[in-house]
């Protein structure tokens, strides 16, 4: 597994665990956007080029609607606690099938 998607996954896995010390709020848009920003900052860090390859994997899920809304809207049905968890699903699937760059 990618050492950025290793360090991912160990801290969606911290988060899940002590979330307040990551958010503010635990909510659906405090996590995508916590998420959002560490996967620039991985990026930067390992210095490779910003892949939206999340994004992409969760807009593919649905059809290329904006996977945010998608979530929240649709498979969430705008309830923030259950997109929330969703979301961290999604996550954890996709790091176990992203094992290796493109």
């Amino acid at each position: 597994m990618r050492k950025e998607l290793e360090l991912l996954l160990s801290t969606l896995e911290h988060l899940e665990k002590y979330p307040s010390m990551y958010l503010m709020h635990k909510n659906f848009v405090g996590l995508s956007n916590f998420l959002n920003g560490y996967i620039v900052a991985i990026s930067e860090v390992y210095d490779i080029p910003y892949s939206p390859q999340i994004s992409n994997w969760l807009a593919g899920r649905s059809n290329n609607v904006v996977w945010f809304y998608y979530i929240l809207a649709v498979e969430a049905n705008n309830d923030e606690e259950k997109a929330y968890r969703l979301l961290t699903e999604r996550l954890k699937e996709f790091i176990k099938q992203y094992p290796h760059p493109n």
